[in-house]
């Protein structure tokens, strides 16, 4: 069974719609299930089992009425998936479902998925976030973002994996005559067809629908206005390199991360519209401004933005941050952002140059700075290794890596662990070859 796909439908279920990671390892803990029609796949008040994605068939959701009668709710088909509501709290069913037909089904049994979170808790991090997005955009634009899959609305989300679900369809029913060995024979076979590979390549979105406005404050003239901000369900991640840049697939929301206000030309993040100006630094800002746009027209960057605009944005708000008050990992986090830019650009001068500033800024916090967060102690050192080997400074490198394999509380992060002792091993070659 092809899971990249099947990881797609997955991204269909809300808590994993924006989670900016590959769900391949996920995928590969569901199990294919086989219903027969009018079998209960769960019942009301069960404890929760699992969270499905249907592959073939149909399934009706029913509650129970006072008198003990069924009552149908709703009807999922193809690429529909049910049972998330208790799937997150381990609580009980608040409905029931049952198959219509013959139906097979993706399973992710939620004792799998907890064993996963705890080997994996950047992922269980990324669902915090993930809520935290969804409950921002709730109150934002009413709920129009968030689409629940146990609701009658689930078909919308069936429409985008039609070709999709017709050929699962199809290499399911060949299946159908051998249930006994249905879930090995489709672990065989690759029920996509290129053609549908090829159909969803070609299926190109406007840029303009994948982005939303979001009002924002300018914390140093005080203009209210509209940011394009990227809408969670179009960002799907590629690749991550060693120092945390991610590749996409579509729309880099990276280039919409910062704000310009279009009367004074002040750039800032969401992280920094959230903390409090004082006059002084107002008055500071605004002679910063003033040097910046001298003898040039303010841009509007409210619009679609290219990789050139993305990287004035970082430039301006790299600028704005002239400010003792803003923290030094804050600021390498910057600088570290318009080097990936310009990594997407392939201008590795610039790229360098800009990892040089990120590093020095983080090694300057994490010898000054508290971090309530003990992962930072071991994540701060670890982005320090891995940019000293993009800057070749590998006896630099070998220090901060050996930092992290040594802390004594580096197994609450094993991902990073396993990925400091490989570029450690990398390192030492390196270091052998320059004696």
């Amino acid at each position: 069974m092809d899971k990249a796909i099947l990881g797609r439908l997955l991204k269909n279920v809300p808590i994993f719609e924006d989670v900016d990671f590959p769900l391949d390892d996920i995928v590969k803990r569901m199990t294919l299930k086989s219903f027969e029609k009018d079998q209960d796949i769960f019942k009301e008040g069960e404890a929760c089992n699992g969270l499905y994605i249907i592959i073939i068939g149909k399934v009706l959701i029913y509650s129970t009425s006072a008198k003990g009668r069924d009552q149908a709710e709703w009807t999922l088909g193809q690429t529909g998936f049910f049972g998330e509501k208790s799937f997150w709290d381990g609580g009980k069913r608040p409905v029931g479902a049952r198959a219509l037909e013959k139906t097979i089904a993706s399973c992710l049994e939620r004792e799998n998925f907890i064993d996963y979170l705890n080997d994996n808790p950047l992922m269980a991090i990324m669902i915090i976030e993930s809520l935290g997005r969804k409950l921002r955009r709730l109150s934002e634009d009413a709920g129009k973002e968030l689409v629940s899959g146990d609701s009658h609305k689930a078909h919308v989300k069936r429409g985008k994996n039609k070709q999709a679900g017709r050929a699962l369809e199809g290499e399911a029913k060949n299946c159908l005559s051998l249930s006994e060995t249905l879930e090995k024979r489709l672990e065989e076979v690759d029920v996509f067809s290129e053609e549908t590979e090829q159909a969803t390549a070609q299926k190109k979105l406007c840029i303009e629908d994948m982005l939303y406005n979001k009002k924002v404050t300018c914390q140093v003239c005080d203009s209210t206005f509209e940011t394009p901000k990227v809408r969670s369900r179009y960002i799907r991640v590629k690749k991550i390199d060693n120092d945390f840049c991610k590749h996409y697939e579509t729309i880099n929301p990276l280039y919409y991360e910062i704000a310009v206000c279009p009367v004074c030309g002040f750039a800032f993040d969401e992280d920094a519209s959230n903390v409090r100006v004082r006059s002084e630094q107002k008055e500071r800002a605004r002679s910063i401004l003033s040097d910046i746009w001298r003898g040039h027209s303010l841009k509007d960057y409210r619009g679609e933005r290219s990789l050139e605009q993305a990287i004035e944005t970082f430039l301006l708000a790299v600028l704005a941050m002239d400010d003792k008050q803003i923290k030094s990992s804050k600021k390498a986090m910057v600088f570290l952002k318009v080097a990936w830019l310009y990594r997407y650009k392939e201008d590795e001068a610039n790229e360098q140059k800009y990892i040089e500033k990120a590093a020095s800024l983080l090694e300057h916090a994490y010898e000054t700075e508290n971090f309530a967060d003990k992962r930072s102690e071991i994540n701060i050192p670890f982005l320090l290794g891995v940019l000293n080997v993009r800057l070749n400074k590998y006896q630099g490198a070998g220090k901060w890596l050996e930092r992290v394999i040594r802390h004594p509380a580096n197994v609450a992060l094993p991902m990073v662990l396993d990925r400091a002792r490989e570029l450690w091993g990398e390192v030492r070659q390196k270091l052998r070859e320059e004696c």
